[in-house]
């Protein structure tokens, strides 16, 4: 059985710089296009408590950030 696949449009929100992608979800599409420039892992307790204590605000995926469109 195969999996449908779509191109999707992955668009640089600051240079506007488009790609477009084909995958089977938008976020593949995204992670294709990040892929070298994030890296993603589970935290600690001990990593969140020093990130927090830094300032760094916990984000809720699939909300707005501050300051973002």
């Amino acid at each position: 059985m195969t999996t449908a696949t779509r191109h999707y449009i992955v668009t640089h929100t600051a240079s506007g710089q488009r790609r477009l992608v084909t995958a089977t979800t938008a976020a593949a599409a995204r992670g294709h296009v990040t892929r070298g420039d994030y890296t993603v892992k589970a935290a600690s307790a001990s990593e969140t408590l020093e990130l927090v204590s830094q300032g760094v605000q916990p984000e809720q995926a699939g909300r707005e950030v501050e300051g973002e469109k």
